[in-house]
């Protein structure tokens, strides 16, 4: 069975630091659980290109790893049949191994748009506040080709 998967941006979280980087609460919520946490604060711009860039390789691809910038959590997907990936959400441990904190069955397709609107949001609310970068250009474009 599916499970629904929405990734969470707060567009009145941005901050911008003296160096242009763009950070925000961007999360993931799956079937109640929030990772890696509700309100998760991060490198929104990057993060968002690494995963449309990732997630842009799959059907040819049968695995893509989602990271995080800020701490030690990532995602596993993996493709299961035609249009499900199977996400396991990890947290690394200092001395190499893997903690799995859930695994979920998705919707492929869902869970690509998912991230693109998330995307498409995060540029939306750059571009509001006059922000302009190298890392939000890659964004935009990625989000454009998705």
């Amino acid at each position: 069975m599916t499970e629904r998967a929405r990734v969470m941006f707060e567009p009145d979280s941005l901050e911008r630091s003296a160096y242009g980087g763009v950070m925000g609460k961007l999360w993931i919520e799956i079937d109640g659980m929030s990772f890696p946490d509700e309100g998760w604060f991060d490198f929104v711009l990057v993060i968002l290109a690494w995963w449309l860039e990732a997630l842009s390789t799959l059907p040819n691809e049968d695995k893509v790893v989602l990271s995080f910038m800020d701490g030690p959590y990532f995602i596993r997907a993996f493709v299961e049949g035609q249009n499900e990936l199977s996400l396991e959400l990890l947290r690394g441990r200092g001395d190499g191994r893997e903690e799995s904190q859930a695994s979920h069955t998705v919707d492929m397709r869902s869970f690509v748009e998912t991230v693109n609107q998330a995307a498409r949001a995060v540029v939306l609310e750059c571009r509001r506040r006059g922000w302009v970068s190298r890392d939000l250009d890659s964004l935009l474009m990625l989000a454009k080709n998705a």
